[in-house]
């Protein structure tokens, strides 16, 4: 059964109709474009639309911030041309693979307006028609230059810490809270004597310390992370084949991003060497001082014998021939008298030092009184003093407290600076010795011995406790002797737990003063001292 054509209105009607279906299409199309253009826009990636000859059809608001060109530059250019693409494979092998999979990811080299390098990881995406043929690609870069500058960089510095600390033998090794493990490196493996590598539970290490050092360094290691501070130290380990060694640590604690402990890093060095030659040169030093004390023991006496028969025979002879010696004669006579004297004061101040750097200077505190320790030494010092023309004076009350001192070594510091005092007096000059208490701060005494002789200029004062020091710029006779005295001095009073010092002026006299302990009976301040002392014989 035939049927009549359409009317040709009806035809005009339908394709009018699906015209403007269509025309709504490519305009709700157009849109999405547009949208989807603007979101590229917004993305701070470079990202490019190119057809399958390469041919650039959208370049977007990152690409020209990256690659320098404007859009209108772009468009229509061949991208491979206007970036100068440098790829880690044969383009025809990435061509290929993006065919097969309709995706390619990849690293490569790209160039900037200036002629700038630049590292880019870049996607691509292949996009298809309706029947499946390609006809565009999406490509998405991302400039990572930055990003493997700092890598190579960070990579550098790892591989010249590794080589530092395997030269210098540290060990590094960091603990994790959560796994109660140590993570080492290979030097902290070699350090400990044992193979392998990653991490080591916390108590395979504690049983690698020396039984002896275990629970001190336990504790250290416990005390670091709850003080939250840097801590260093040494500790001792067995390694596997019973050998002894000594660690040398510094360890830092690790917070998250809460400030709670969640490890600490830390480095090991094996300091044995260094250990066994401070041992090694510890006992040589002992030795030589042994030798010393020895060698001047021995000395002394033989010294002694002959020097004992001259003064005892010049002392003799200048008794029993005073008539008849004149003047000259008789001053010969105290010339080698005088001399005798200083030779056995050297030797005195020899064997001092000696026993002061070999631990055997004796210190015995006790009560002491100063008035009488001042009147004795004025007493000894007296005729020397007479003998220049010096006057001596005592001006120490009685009253005074007893210190808590060696009344032995009181005297002997006292000797020694009034000796000083008269070696570097004058006729007319006078030395005073006085005496009080602080009234300030710790029960201490200070006593003084002034003279008003030459004095001295504040670099000479501020160096006179020196070992073997003597000053060059006061006459021949003031210079006589080792310059041990006064330092003689400074460690004697050091060990009675006092202080010595010299105020001078030159032209105008010196005061040297030091302090002593005051003495309480039973008192927790002579049990200290008690213990200082013993500290110091030992």
């Amino acid at each position: 059964m035939l049927t009549a054509p359409a009317a040709p209105e009806t035809s005009v009607a339908h394709f009018v109709a699906e015209l403007a279906t269509r025309t709504r299409a490519l305009e709700a199309q157009a849109i999405e474009l547009q949208e989807r253009a603007g979101l590229l826009d917004l993305a701070r990636d470079a990202i490019a639309v190119r057809d399958m000859e390469g041919r650039i059809l959208f370049w977007s608001r990152g690409a020209e911030i990256a690659y320098g060109w404007s859009s209108d530059e772009a468009i229509g250019k061949i991208v491979f041309d206007l970036v100068k693409a440098e790829f880690p494979e044969p383009f025809a092998d990435i061509y290929a693979k993006l065919l097969r999979e309709d995706r390619w990811e990849g690293e490569v080299i790209h160039y900037r307006r200036d002629g700038t390098r630049m590292i880019v990881a870049t996607r691509w995406t292949l996009q298809r028609d309706e029947s499946g043929a390609p006809y565009r690609v999406l490509a998405i870069n991302n400039d990572i230059t930055a990003r493997r500058k700092a890598e190579a960089e960070q990579r550098l510095l790892a591989q010249r810490l590794a080589m530092a600390t395997s030269v210098a033998k540290v060990g590094v090794w960091e603990w994790d809270k959560a796994t109660n493990a140590f993570a080492w490196d290979h030097t902290m493996f070699e350090i400990y004597g044992r193979s392998g590598s990653g991490s080591v539970p916390y108590d395979a290490w504690v049983d690698t310390l020396l039984p002896n050092d275990r629970s001190a360094v336990v504790a250290g290691f416990r005390d670091a992370i709850s003080s939250r501070e840097d801590a260093f130290g040494e500790f001792r380990i067995v390694t596997p084949e019973g050998k002894v060694r000594t660690l040398s640590v510094c360890e830092r604690i690790v917070l998250d991003e809460h400030g709670a402990v969640c490890g600490m890093i830390g480095v090991n060095m094996d300091i044995t060497p260094r250990k066994q030659a401070e041992k090694v040169l510890r006992e040589s030093r002992d030795e030589q001082l042994r030798f010393k004390d020895e060698f001047l023991s021995h000395v002394s006496h033989e010294l002694r014998s002959p020097l004992t028969a001259i003064k005892q025979f010049s002392t003799i002879l200048a008794n029993g021939l005073a008539g008849d010696l004149n003047e000259e004669q008789l001053e010969y006579q105290y010339i080698v008298l005088k001399n005798v004297s200083q030779l056995q004061s050297m030797i005195d101040d020899l064997l001092e030092v000696t026993r002061l750097e070999t631990g055997k200077l004796n210190v015995n505190p006790s009560r002491v009184s100063l008035s009488e320790a001042a009147s004795y030494s004025v007493d000894t010092a007296l005729p020397s003093a007479r003998a220049k023309g010096v006057l001596m004076e005592c001006d120490v009350p009685e009253d005074l407290p007893f210190a808590y001192a060696d009344p032995i070594r009181v005297r002997q510091i006292l000797n020694v600076l009034l000796d000083n005092a008269v070696k570097f007096s004058t006729a007319g000059d006078v030395i005073t010795v006085t005496a009080s208490v602080e009234q300030e701060g710790p029960p201490f005494l200070t006593i003084g011995v002034s003279d008003t002789g030459c004095g001295m200029a504040p670099e000479v004062s501020a160096r006179i406790f020196e070992r073997l020091y003597q000053e060059s710029g006061f006459s021949q006779d003031s210079r006589k002797g080792l310059g041990l005295g006064l330092y003689i001095c400074r460690e004697l009073v050091i060990r009675q737990s006092g202080e010595i010092w010299a105020t001078s002026e030159t032209g105008k006299g010196t005061t040297i003063s030091f302090t002593l302990p005051v003495f309480f009976c039973g008192s927790r301040r002579r049990e200290n001292l008690e213990l200082n002392s013993e500290d110091d014989e030992s």
